[in-house]
């Protein structure tokens, strides 16, 4: 099976071959210039910057890919753990923040009498199923 990279170089190859014949046929039309800014009709670059984006994002992909595949066996051989928490269920602050909101104030209050973000907050509220009384 042929790759990616070999099918972009293939056809870059000939698009090439076609534009370098083109070249050498201007002049004998007596063409002195060539612009080689993208234009309304210039097919030849809008394909070779389609070519290159497409070449970018495969590569990404690929990247991406490989990444992932190494994560997952990082995890099977027990080195990867992913990111530490940045509270323990013990930590006073978050105690303080779960007793605040089971007292009555809103996510809102308690991120900023604790300074734990809202977000964080309430991720953490989630993972402790931490409800108010009453509810």
């Amino acid at each position: 099976m042929i790759s990616n990279l070999w099918l972009t170089l293939l056809a870059l190859a000939f698009w090439l071959s076609r534009f370098s014949k083109f070249v050498t046929f201007l002049p004998s039309r007596n063409v002195t210039s060539l612009s080689l800014t993208p234009t309304r009709g210039s097919t030849f670059l809008s394909f070779i910057f389609e070519l290159y984006k497409y070449q970018a994002e495969s590569e990404r992909k690929r990247i991406i890919e490989r990444q992932q595949q190494r994560i997952a066996l990082a995890k099977q051989q027990g080195k990867y753990h992913g990111r530490k928490p940045q509270y323990a269920k013990d930590d006073p602050r978050l105690q303080h923040a779960f007793k605040l909101y089971q007292a009555g104030m809103s996510d809102v209050d308690v991120a900023r009498n604790t300074g734990i973000k809202r977000t964080t907050f309430i991720r953490y509220r989630k993972k402790f199923n931490i409800k108010r009384y009453g509810t």
